[in-house]
C-alpha cells in the first residue's frame, strides 16, 4: 500500500560476490573471475522480457553484494519521503507531472537473495556512490538513457571495469565472465546481455515476477 501513485522502480543493488573475496594478505588489483555457481551460465535468453525499452527506456540498475538494505540507503541518503511499497510502474508515475516534466528523484532498494537491488527510473544516483556500495564486496551499475548505455562494475572500493555497449567495448580490458555474451547487435539484445552479465557478477536473477512486484520506494521532489 502506498500513500501515492508511484512507478516502475525496482532496487537495484549490490554485487558482492561474483569476485571471490582475496585474501587479507593480498594487496593485488580488484579482478572479477569466472564463478562456480549456476549463475556463471546465465545467458541474454534467460531475460526475454528485457529490451530496448522495457523495462523502460531510461533507468539505472545497480546490484550489490556485500552489505544490507540499511547499509545501502545510507550511502544513497538522502533519499526523500518513504512512500510504501510500489510496482516500478507506479514509482515511474511519481517522476513526471501531468505535463510529463520530470518533477522528483525515485529510487527502489529491494532485498533479492543475498543481494540488494536498487532501480531509479530516469535516475542516476546509485552510479555516483558506487565506491561506497562495493565497500564490503561487488557493485554492478547498468545505466541506460535513449542513445545511451553504461555499464560499471566496483570491488571492494575499486573500479574493476567499465564499457558502453555497444560502441566502446575495450574487449582487451573484458572480464572472464563476458565470455559468451555479445554486447553489439540490436539494443534490446545489448540489454538482455547486460542484465546477463549482471548475474554473473552479482550471482543474482531478477525475474520478471520479482520484478515487476513491489517494492519499497522513496520520493524526493526537485527543488
Amino acid at each position: 500500500m502506498i500513500k501515492k501513485p508511484l512507478a516502475l522502480v525496482v532496487a537495484a543493488a549490490t554485487v558482492s560476490a561474483l569476485l571471490g573475496a582475496p585474501s587479507p594478505s593480498s594487496h593485488a588489483e580488484p579482478t572479477i573471475a569466472a564463478q562456480p555457481s549456476s549463475h556463471r551460465d546465465a545467458r541474454a535468453a534467460d531475460y526475454p522480457w528485457v529490451g530496448r525499452y522495457s523495462p523502460a527506456d531510461s533507468y539505472s540498475l545497480t546490484v550489490v553484494r556485500g552489505i544490507g538494505p540499511a547499509a545501502v540507503k545510507r550511502a544513497l541518503a538522502p533519499l526523500g519521503e518513504r512512500v510504501g511499497d510500489a510496482t516500478p510502474t507506479q514509482a515511474l508515475m511519481q517522476v513526471f507531472d501531468d505535463d510529463f516534466d520530470m518533477v522528483a528523484d525515485v529510487v527502489q532498494i529491494s532485498r533479492r537473495g543475498s543481494a540488494v537491488v536498487v532501480w531509479e527510473p530516469y535516475g542516476y544516483r546509485a552510479s555516483d556512490a558506487l565506491e561506497r556500495l562495493s565497500r564490503r564486496g561487488v557493485a554492478f551499475n547498468f545505466g541506460t538513457f535513449p542513445g545511451e548505455n553504461y555499464v560499471s562494475i566496483y570491488r571492494e572500493g575499486k573500479w574493476v571495469r567499465s564499457f558502453e555497449p555497444p560502441f566502446s567495448l575495450w574487449p582487451a580490458e573484458a572480464l572472464p565472465i563476458e565470455k559468451g555474451l555479445r554486447f553489439k547487435g540490436t539494443r534490446g539484445s545489448v540489454h538482455r546481455n547486460v542484465w546477463a552479465l549482471m548475474e554473473q557478477a552479482a550471482r543474482v536473477h531478477i525475474s520478471q515476477r520479482w520484478f515487476e512486484g513491489e517494492h519499497p520506494t522513496w520520493v524526493r521532489p526537485y527543488r
